[in-house]
């Protein structure tokens, strides 16, 4: 069984998952990949966990310069699997490609599971259609749903409002992980279209950036 432990960490329920979650979590992405000795990142990662911050996100393609992020975690879940809430990205838009890259995934992770599979970045109306279609990556996540090799899945994206907000209504997903940077690049208005329309379908909405 799980053995999630927010140490006195204040905690929200995420979305229809049902589980609790730390206001706080730990990103795998160009941030923990700059990290170079893996000895810092084991360091780094079970501070984490000692101190309450169990739910952890990375991709499959976080890898930057020989960091590769999931081997990294890797190196933690190992030991500590039962103790994290796992979730991961898949870049891939076709059912084939994106099981594959789930057992790659599972590989670095030294796990045989993950809690939240999601779609990684998703870009325009044309992607959206992409992901739906009968041999995309959408059919692959239902079917390792049905596996229970993830428990929950979801979907990512930093660019379209639009786009955010078309998965939501379309498609059938526990979480939504949107940009909140006003920096970056970004097209439509998220708070006014992709927040609400995924709080209508009950899902846990994660902010990043």
């Amino acid at each position: 069984g799980e053995l999630f432990d927010a140490k006195d960490l204040p905690t929200r329920v995420l979305g229809k998952t049902g589980i609790r979650v730390p206001l706080i979590g730990i990103g795998g992405g160009s941030r923990f990949c700059t990290i170079k000795d893996p000895e810092k990142s084991i360091e780094l990662l079970n501070y984490a966990l000692d101190h309450g911050f169990y739910y952890w996100d990375t991709a499959h393609d976080y890898a930057f310069e020989n960091v590769v992020s999931e081997e990294r975690y890797g190196l933690v879940l190992k030991d500590r699997r039962d103790e994290v809430f796992l979730a991961t990205k898949v870049m891939n838009r076709t059912y084939d490609g994106a099981l594959r890259h789930m057992e790659e995934s599972l590989k670095r992770l030294k796990t045989d599971h993950v809690e939240i599979y999601q779609i990684h970045n998703i870009q325009s109306i044309e992607d959206v259609e992409k992901i739906g279609a009968k041999d995309g990556v959408l059919k692959a996540l239902q079917k390792l749903k049905e596996e229970k090799v993830t428990r929950f899945i979801g979907y990512s994206g930093h660019l379209s409002a639009e786009a955010m907000t078309e998965m939501a209504n379309r498609y059938d997903f526990e979480t939504m992980i949107i940009a909140m940077n006003h920096y970056e690049e970004r097209k439509g208005d998220f708070e006014k279209q992709a927040i609400p329309a995924a709080a209508k379908k009950k899902m846990g909405i994660l902010v990043i950036k």
